[in-house]
């Protein structure tokens, strides 16, 4: 699929040149061989010559003539946004104001005090404290509510989690007072926070579900990420784990140099991990060097629909390569290559220059249209639903040492499909869902008596054994009451089919907020996870086709 327009070249040279035409109302000093290199002078570079000129003289008129003034970055932006998200779906342009925030989960890490918290009845309020950030080093608890920011009320006043947020972040090593309502104080007390490095894990969850197996939750490829996972590693009490379980459902990509790194701790050296090809990019092959310390023993990757990108390019990896097994749904198919262009004012853009391919030659990339991205989305909201449609031969693939069949068409097929158990989310179960009763129920059942449930459930062990039957079914009458006064009306038809969904969220939701986001999942793995549970059954039972050789 060939682009319209040179989209890079077109973008930086309408950004740079844009001023000076302004300026002069003329674009004599822009040839058309700087349009493509010194020795381009084809029809084609013309016409993108003149269209630089229509979208420059169009802004002057404007300028010029229109009713109102017009900030002429609102029209750049405009114009720029609209050029870019018209190539391919993964394409993007974003503002200068934006950059810092859409790249620092893949930084690893924030300025800002440390903490997470929730607007329960309208009262922010602690929900965590990251461990290693500036709130733990002066003594916030979860629990605590926060009243006011440098003097500025925030509780009771109908501000925005976001307002808050902004409020709490800045400069490193800048000042911020908060006034935090704590029962133990009894009067509200100030806390002066000096703003630094605050740590975000890629790695949601690391236990060991069972002695010796490692189960590792993966939420992007951050810079860090690599170090993460070998971390987890580090906190086995055996020598070499008898199985490792990597879920990457809900990671929708990131660095890709990550994803290689990863991959080199499962794979064997002269491996290749991808190769890549575009019109302007020439073939080009990711290839490891050594081989990883964990490159034999039973590995499963667990992927959902949602799982693109960096996620694919390793699945795929392990696939092809007849390393391990993938358990789930279909992946996304997001196998476009991303470069990043900063423009002069800051702002950037994020510009597809070539294709992924598995290391058996499977494009990862799923068909698309250009300039069709609201369709092609649209299509991605139903996962699994691809996983039985049948596959032609010609998108027929074959593994890399033991030949077995695995299939092109975009994203990777799981070698064993756990289909989707849609009945559960009748209309009741996403309306709960879907206007945050549970989530914020969760929070107010555990901040009307934390001090109560951390005596009865000192640890997780003891929460998972007591926080249930009579105990979790109580709570969940005051969910479902509590979701009533806000709207949703009760239906017992329709909670029946989505009661074990209900419960488990719940409980993981209570899990989350009364330890730590690590015993979220380890609630979700062990009540209600088909993928997870097929995953320690292939670990239990490893194929012959896939022998054992530590």
């Amino acid at each position: 699929m060939k682009s319209r327009f040179a989209p890079l070249r077109l973008a930086l040279v309408a950004a740079l040149m844009l001023l000076p035409a302004l300026a002069g109302g003329r674009f004599a000093a822009l040839r058309a061989q700087d349009i493509t290199n010194p020795n381009d002078t084809s029809a084609y570079a013309k016409r993108v010559l003149s269209q630089i000129e229509k979208i420059g003289r169009t802004m002057i008129l404007i300028n010029n003539h229109y009713v109102d003034t017009i900030a002429p970055e609102r029209m750049a932006d405009g114009v720029i946004e609209r050029m870019v998200t018209s190539l391919d779906p993964h394409s993007n342009y974003i503002p200068a104001d934006q950059v810092a925030e859409s790249n620092e989960h893949l930084m690893g890490q924030f300025f800002g005090v440390g903490i997470e918290f929730a607007m329960i009845s309208d009262t922010v309020t602690v929900q965590r404290v990251i461990s290693g950030g500036p709130s733990e080093q002066v003594g916030l608890l979860t629990g605590d509510k926060i009243i006011r920011v440098d003097s500025i009320l925030v509780s009771g006043c109908g501000f925005s989690s976001d307002k808050v947020r902004s409020m709490l972040r800045g400069d490193k090593d800048t000042k911020v007072t908060v006034n935090i309502l704590r029962r133990s104080l009894g009067e509200p007390v100030d806390f002066t926070i000096t703003r630094g490095v605050v740590p975000l894990n890629s790695v949601e969850s690391s236990y060991c579900p069972e002695p010796g197996v490692l189960y590792v939750r993966l939420s992007n490829f951050a810079r860090t990420s690599a170090l993460e996972i070998i971390e987890a590693f580090r906190n086995l009490t055996v020598d070499y784990p008898e199985g490792v379980i990597l879920d990457l459902r809900g990671n929708s990509g990131g660095f890709v140099n990550s994803a290689i790194t990863i991959a080199n701790m499962f794979m064997e050296e002269g491996q290749t991990v991808l190769f890549t090809e575009g019109t302007h990019s020439p073939l080009a092959q990711e290839t490891l060097t050594r081989s990883g310390f964990y490159s034999k023993g039973p590995l499963v990757l667990l992927i959902d629909g949602t799982s693109a990108s960096a996620s694919e390019i390793l699945a795929g990896a392990i696939q092809d390569w007849d390393r391990g097994l993938i358990v789930g749904q279909r992946s996304f198919g997001k196998g476009l290559v991303q470069r990043m262009f900063t423009l002069a004012d800051g702002s950037q853009i994020r510009l597809t220059t070539a294709r992924y391919h598995t290391p058996s030659g499977r494009v990862i990339q799923t068909p698309y249209e250009e300039d069709n991205r609201k369709e092609y989305y649209q299509s991605k909201l139903h996962i699994g639903d691809n996983d039985s449609i049948p596959v032609p031969d010609s998108l027929v693939f074959h593994t890399l040492l033991r030949q077995r069949r695995v299939y092109g068409g975009g994203g990777i097929l799981p070698d064993y499909v756990i289909e989707q158990d849609t009945t559960r989310f009748t209309k009741y179960a996403v309306e709960i869902f879907g206007k945050g009763c549970v989530a914020e129920y969760a929070n107010i059942y555990c901040d009307a008596d934390r001090d109560g449930l951390k005596a009865r459930f000192p640890d997780f062990d003891s929460f998972m054994s007591g926080f249930s039957g009579e105990t979790l079914s109580e709570a969940l009458e005051g969910l479902y009451d509590f979701a009533q006064s806000r709207g949703v009306e009760r239906d017992n038809e329709g909670i029946a089919p989505a009661e074990t969904l209900i419960r488990t969220r719940f409980k993981a939701l209570v899990a989350r907020n009364l330890f730590s986001p690590n015993e979220y999942f380890r609630v979700l793995n062990t009540d209600d996870d088909p993928e997870f549970s097929k995953a320690l059954d292939l670990i239990h039972h490893w194929p012959a086709e896939f022998p054992d050789h530590r």
